[in-house]
């Protein structure tokens, strides 16, 4: 996503894992980010087309509910191979050891 020369990278596997700015990462699942649409409805990862006006939204994972199973290490292992990203590097804290 392109915002007035910055270039935002989104990944996705389902919905929104990682969200990073010129490689620095801001927000990592379960950090809830959002895309909406011009209108303020939401806008799917499959809908949204280049081009399209979009809004981006992160909500911090400590202000939302979270499972459990989201707390263990383990479960992010084939998401990080999927992607090629480290998503267990940046939920320190978060996750149960």
């Amino acid at each position: 996503m392109d915002d007035g020369g910055e270039r935002y990278e989104v990944t996705y596997v389902n919905e929104y894992m990682t969200l990073e700015l010129g490689g620095r990462r801001l927000a990592t699942f379960p950090d809830l980010i959002c895309t909406f649409d011009g209108e303020g409805d939401p806008a799917t990862s499959a809908a949204i087309e280049e081009g399209d006006r979009v809004f981006l939204t992160v909500t911090d994972k400590g202000l939302i509910p979270v499972g459990d199973g989201n707390r263990y290490p383990e479960v992010y292992e084939p998401i990080e191979e999927a992607l090629g990203k480290s998503m267990v590097g940046h939920l320190s804290g978060f996750l149960r050891a």
